[in-house]
């Protein structure tokens, strides 16, 4: 039915007896004055309960929780509801209800949002048309779309009824799912079946500023009398750089002495987006002598790709190299091709933890003009696949797919031999802390295995979510400096931010605890990246990796020296736009369906972290959040196969470092044929010293 003749139809069910007439002519200029809309009004909260209006005849009952209530912000602003006591958006929630009614496809909500603060918020609401109740029968809900409210301004968030959503419901409820008090308030709520297409302006008046040799300043405008914006998306060299919510940008990483152009588009919280800006041209200036950092270019040379050997001992390659470590002593046989050493590498066998290793030789990589595997060389398997493990240990509290890394050092400390070192996990350990590191011996037949040992106390911090999904070794001089004895850094990034909201890093050395350390051994360790845990109720947004995602999914870390340059670097793929846990569609989990986290889109990319502020942290000088990549790499145009839809780590996994010849290695999983099996490539850089 046309939401003009809904409005005509519950203004006609008044008409009775002598006010026939009189009635009629009040449903003919509802109808009149509606006759070029198609909005109806659900509910418009007031400053008080009886101050509400509904527009759908039937739908006269408010849902909302105890803790939401009217708010009068003032005299020319709206009034609404908001969450009154605590800050829980859990529990901020707000709705109608009343006859049955058939939602359409074609059809949409409307939310209307007051921001009564200072700073803008960003939020994605979520809908039920079957609970009235708060955020706790998570099947019933779905996620609105993400929203940009201005500071002292007005939003719409919407949702579109799809084949997945049509049905006959008899409410309509909105859970806010941001932490306020006092300061989100839900305006009302519409329903239209008009669906706004129309882009907003285009960005106007677009700055530039060289600010070094490495960082370009970006402001520009957009017209305040237009349709709101809710983002905007910058371009560099016509390629796409980031999304941004505020009207400026610093862009770092650039190249000294480079040229560079740059447009901006904006987009409202449907994402259609306007088109691009007038271009601004900048020229960076030389760079710094002082400037000992590793940057994606041009430090970075790429050197082409490998293919991996079949599986061995029943153990395959299919969700494999979680885990790598460069070996400078393997393969001593090879070919005099400049790759020499070689690599050991987890495999999968999948049941329980996968704690299978082999060792594989470096062929040189081959770059493909054409990404045909076909050119490639492939590796050779020098030690097949074995349990390093054997039963020493058991992660508990724990389900889920493994996760882990592995490290070669030279003996250490009343050692006698060098050691693989690893760390071992699994996808969730929200319980019990459980040990999680380990060494054993590089004859992978007769491992001797010792562990497994905790980081930091067995019912203390650091939590597993943070330290066992990488491991890598610390330049010796660096760690005399800033972690004595201790040359080894694990960390993990778990997606939703349940490791923290970014990449964690921990510094540990298990030979000083003993040779090997008893089992269960509790191990020092010194803090050198911690970002807010999500795990906490107190969880600290402003404790975050700038521009982090829930989406994103760090599965791998090295530490690169090139001459006296140095970098921390977290490979894996960011999360673009909005995220969600759910389905690929945007419905949120479900236990019915193979749930994930996604995002609109994902990119391969490479993190840059300064060494001296991770030794700042080390020595109490700034925080363990404080910390930000001042670079990233975008991989995605050397990756092999693109997908659409990619669940968090599912396309970059781990990396290892030949710190003598300054090659990196990373893993690219299902590159080529069907994910999960097997398909997985190695690419090479090049690290130099300009």
């Amino acid at each position: 039915m046309p939401l003009q003749i809904e409005k005509i139809s519950m203004e006609t069910k008044k008409i009775s007896g002598i006010l026939c007439t009189v009635f009629f002519l009040l449903s003919l200029t509802v109808f009149i004055e509606n006759a070029n809309s198609s909005t109806l009004t659900l509910i418009d909260f007031g400053a008080a309960e009886n101050q509400n209006i509904f527009g759908l005849a039937g739908w006269n009952t408010v849902i909302k929780d105890k803790y939401t209530n009217y708010i009068d912000p003032g005299e020319g602003v709206p009034k609404g509801t908001a969450i009154t006591v605590g800050n829980n958006g859990d529990y901020d929630y707000q709705g109608v209800q009343g006859n049955p009614r058939a939602f359409a496809k074609g059809e949409e909500i409307l939310v209307t949002w007051y921001n009564h603060s200072d700073k803008q918020i960003i939020f994605t609401p979520r809908i039920s048309f079957a609970h009235a109740g708060r955020f706790e029968k998570k099947d019933a809900w779905r996620n609105m779309s993400e929203t940009v409210v201005p500071a002292k301004g007005t939003a719409i968030s919407f949702f579109d009824i799809t084949d997945s959503s049509v049905g006959t419901y008899s409410l309509v409820n909105v859970n806010v799912n941001y932490a306020n008090n006092k300061t989100l308030i839900c305006d009302k709520i519409e329903l239209t079946d008009e669906i706004d297409t129309e882009p907003p302006p285009v960005p106007r008046g677009i700055k530039a500023k060289a600010e070094s040799s490495r960082t370009a300043d970006l402001t520009w405008e957009i017209s305040p009398d237009s349709k709101q914006a809710a983002g905007y998306r910058l371009y560099r060299n016509g390629l796409f750089l980031k999304v941004v919510t505020e009207k400026h940008y610093s862009d770092t990483g650039l190249l000294p002495s480079a040229e560079y152009s740059y447009t901006v588009t904006a987009f409202d919280n449907r994402k259609i987006e306007s088109a691009h800006s007038e271009p601004v041209r900048i020229t960076t200036r030389q760079r710094e002598a002082s400037d000992l950092r590793i940057y994606p270019s041009p430090d970075f040379v790429y050197k082409g790709a490998f293919r991996f050997p079949e599986g061995s001992n029943g153990v395959g390659w299919a969700y494999g190299a979680r885990g790598m470590a460069y070996y400078p002593g393997g393969d001593p046989e090879g070919p005099d091709d400049g790759y020499p050493g070689s690599i050991f590498a987890s495999g999968w066998k999948g049941v329980g933890l996968e704690t299978y290793i082999s060792e594989i030789s470096i062929p040189a990589p081959v770059i493909s003009p054409n990404k045909d595997i076909n050119d490639l060389n492939t590796a050779g398997t020098l030690q097949k696949f074995q349990d390093i493990v054997r039963g020493k240990f058991q992660v508990d509290g724990a389900s889920g797919d493994t996760c882990g890394d592995i490290a070669y050092l030279p003996r250490q400390g009343a050692q006698t031999s060098d050691k693989l070192y690893s760390a071992w996990g699994k996808h969730y350990q929200f319980y019990q802390k459980a040990v999680s590191h380990s060494w054993c011996e590089l004859n992978l037949s007769d491992p001797k295995p010792q562990g497994g040992w905790y980081i930091g106390p067995k019912n203390g911090r650091p939590i597993n979510f943070s330290i066992n999904s990488y491991l890598f070794s610390i330049p010796p001089e660096w760690a005399a400096a800033n972690t004595p004895g201790k040359l080894l850094a694990t960390g993990r990034y778990k997606d939703g931010g349940l490791s923290g909201r970014g990449p964690s890093l921990y510094a540990y050395g298990p030979w000083n605890e003993g040779n090997p350390p008893p089992p269960n051994a509790e191990l020092s360790y010194t803090t050198l990246l911690q970002y807010s845990l999500e795990t906490d109720y107190t969880s600290d947004p402003s404790q975050s990796m700038k521009g982090w995602s829930k989406a994103d999914g760090w599965s791998g870390g090295e530490w690169l020296t090139a001459g006296k340059r140095s970098a921390v670097i977290f490979v894996g793929v960011k999360g673009i736009g909005k995220d969600w846990y759910g389905l690929q569609d945007g419905t949120l989990h479900s236990k019915d369906h193979i749930k994930g986290r996604w995002a609109e889109e994902t990119r391969a990319q490479i993190l840059f972290y300064d060494t001296e502020e991770l030794a700042a942290v080390a020595h109490g000088k700034m925080q363990p959040f404080e910390p930000q990549p001042y670079s990233v790499m975008d991989i995605e145009a050397f990756m092999y196969k693109k997908r659409k839809w990619i669940n968090q780590h599912h396309l970059v996994w781990s990396v290892c470092f030949d710190r003598d010849r300054g090659f990196l290695y990373l893993v690219e999983s299902g590159a080529f044929g069907k994910y999960g099996d097997g398909n997985i490539l190695m690419h090479v850089w090049k690290v130099t010293v300009p």
